[in-house]
């Protein structure tokens, strides 16, 4: 009985206390950007609302919550030379309103 009674628990607390949301990766390179900008052979496109579109609803209602923005950025390099994004590049915010 005392057995039953344990295995009853543990089933509850399964049940009741599993309760992670379930998250869609959102797997960059099958993404469709758009607004691509060139310039000296570098293009960067980005990609807003991933979360939306991979249909994470619940990290997408956080994102908005905290007034945040997911966006997927793509760098393509057309160029001969290597881009070292420690040295040449620079990453900024911005506040969203």
């Amino acid at each position: 009985m005392k057995g039953f009674l344990k295995m009853i628990v543990l089933i509850l607390t399964c049940v009741l206390g599993g309760c992670a949301s379930s998250y869609r990766p959102i797997r960059p390179s099958t993404l469709n950007y758009t607004a691509p900008v060139f310039g000296n052979g570098i293009g960067l496109s980005y990609k807003y609302d991933v979360l939306k579109e991979r249909r994470n609803k619940k990290y997408a209602a956080k994102e908005a919550d905290h007034g945040l923005k997911l966006i997927a950025v793509k760098l393509t390099n057309n160029t001969d030379t290597v881009i070292n994004v420690g040295r040449d590049l620079i990453f900024t915010q911005e506040k969203i309103q």
